[in-house]
Parts: structure tokens; sequence; C-alpha cells
């Protein structure tokens, strides 16, 4: 239930006290999940809070004035539609990367990760 509860303290942050975040591409992230045997809604979950816990530990959250952080979650939905391999899905949040534009955060996923999206095996070497 821990992902629960971090799923929650993220979600319900009122951009007033707390930093809020606008996840942009949440629906098509969702989406791709639920309609991928290989991924579905629990294995989404898991993955969302570790990438946003990553995001609220690095310099991007924690160095913003703004109460408000829009995250750009696009390549992480192209993912979950394409994943081929339980185990490559809930390996994603080791191979994103954050990157600032002009108002928003995108989170990326490495290009070799993606790659391995079409792997109907795979065990993580490193």
């Amino acid at each position: 239930h821990i992902e629960r509860e971090a799923l929650a303290d993220l979600m319900l942050a009122d951009g007033v006290a707390q930093q809020n975040l606008i996840l942009k591409f949440l629906p098509a992230f969702f989406a791709g999940a639920v309609n991928n045997p290989h991924v579905g809604l629990h294995s989404s979950l898991v993955v969302l809070v570790d990438v946003l816990e990553r995001l609220m530990a690095s310099a991007f959250a924690r160095t913003r004035s703004q109460k408000s952080l829009v995250v750009n979650v696009q390549s992480l939905a192209v993912f979950a539609e394409k994943a081929r391999c339980a185990s490559v899905f809930l390996a994603v949040p080791s191979y994103i990367s954050f990157h600032e534009k002009t108002s928003e955060v995108a989170v990326v996923v490495a290009t070799a990760h993606a790659q391995r999206a079409s792997q109907r095996t795979w065990a993580d070497q490193s």
C-alpha cells in the first residue's frame, strides 16, 4: 500500500501549501497500459509512482519556486502502449531522464530502453 499512499500524496497536493503536478498525457498513459495485456493498471500505477518520486527528488522539483509543475509523460504513454514484456515495462523508471522545456518537464525514456519495448523477454543486466 506504499504506492497508494505515495500516489495519493502526490495527487492531492493543492499547489498552495505543497507543489502540485499537472500530468500531460496521463490519460494516454493509462489507456495504453490498460489496453496492453503485458502491462495493465497495477503495473502502470507502480511505474507512475516510481517516476514521480524520482521527479520530486530531482533538482527540477526542488529548485522551482512555482507551486505547479507541468510534467509531460507522453514518452511513458507510448512506452506503455508498446511494451511486450512486463519486466521491460516495470524497469522503465531506471531508464528515464527529465528534460526541462519552456514551461514543463518532460519524462523521457532512454532510447536503448525504448527499443526493448518489442522484446518479449528481458532481464536487466545492469
